[in-house]
């Protein structure tokens, strides 16, 4: 599924979406076995090799089981021999850090066996550590156009475009404070959704962004202003939901919440 969020060229998404859903079969044909693992921040090597062996090996349900009872050692030379028996295709979605790369290598006979590997990473680093030699592929970064019209379809969804060319210009200076990075500009655009749809409110909006987001320059971290455009977020939500917020942030990504546990945290 392909969301109506998506902005850039008709052309370019057109492709992708012909490659994705009409060259599927052609792409994972030409390989015995196929799996997609979620790495995210948290990387836990052994769940993510499970879920591979898993999907490369078809398993059932009693296989299953045995590989949940499988050490971490175990799981490794599995995977590494079933990728020299068949010819493999595996995805790794996610990948936060270089220490995730190096605890997962030794699972996969790079440069041994015909089977692929592809992974993605916000991180370029991440990416040349996995393998300098790979073939290395950077999304193009939005224009200032595109990160405005996803501003738009997020912040005022049923004025798109608005004739007041004050509204542009807020709109405009706002995107560049986001880096026209498509996360950031998300964000800011569910805050302003939230407001009511005057100058008044994304001027004062616009005023709170520059702050925000100048106290991440300078940090190691790269797009640090992101965080503090999502810190902005956090700050324009109504009292109530502040704690709710914080109360989903004690679980890790990708973790199932128990019910009870989030009822008891919430009193």
């Amino acid at each position: 599924m392909v969301e109506e969020d998506v902005v850039g060229l008709e052309e370019r998404i057109s492709k992708l979406v012909d490659r994705l859903v009409y060259h599927q079969g052609q792409v994972r044909s030409p390989f015995d076995g196929f799996a997609w693992a979620y790495i995210s921040q948290q990387c836990q090597p052994k769940d993510v090799l499970q879920g591979i062996l898993i999907y490369l090996t078809s398993a059932t349900s009693s296989e299953k089981i045995e590989i949940s009872h499988m050490r971490e050692e175990e799981l490794v030379k599995k995977l590494y021999q079933v990728q020299l028996e068949k010819k493999c295709l595996v995805i790794l979605h996610d990948i936060w850090t270089t220490q995730a790369c190096d605890n997962l290598r030794p699972a996969f006979p790079i440069g041994q066996a015909a089977s692929k590997i592809l992974l993605t990473t916000r991180n370029k680093d991440v990416a040349i550590h996995a393998d300098p030699q790979g073939f290395l592929h950077e999304p193009w970064y939005l224009t200032e156009e595109q990160s405005w019209q996803l501003l738009q379809r997020k912040a005022m969804p049923s004025r798109r475009d608005p004739t007041d060319l004050t509204w542009k210009t807020l709109g405009t200076e706002m995107v560049r404070r986001c880096g026209d990075l498509p996360l950031a500009l998300v964000v800011l655009g569910g805050l302003l959704a939230t407001k009511k749809h005057t100058l008044k409110e994304w001027e004062k909006v616009h005023r709170n962004i520059g702050s925000y987001v100048r106290r991440g320059k300078g940090h190691e971290e790269a797009h640090e202003g992101i965080s503090e455009v999502l810190a902005l977020s956090y700050y324009g939500l109504p009292y109530q939901l502040k704690p709710c917020f914080l109360y989903l942030g004690h679980f890790p990504e990708d973790f199932d919440i128990p019910t009870k546990k989030l009822m008891g945290m919430a009193g």
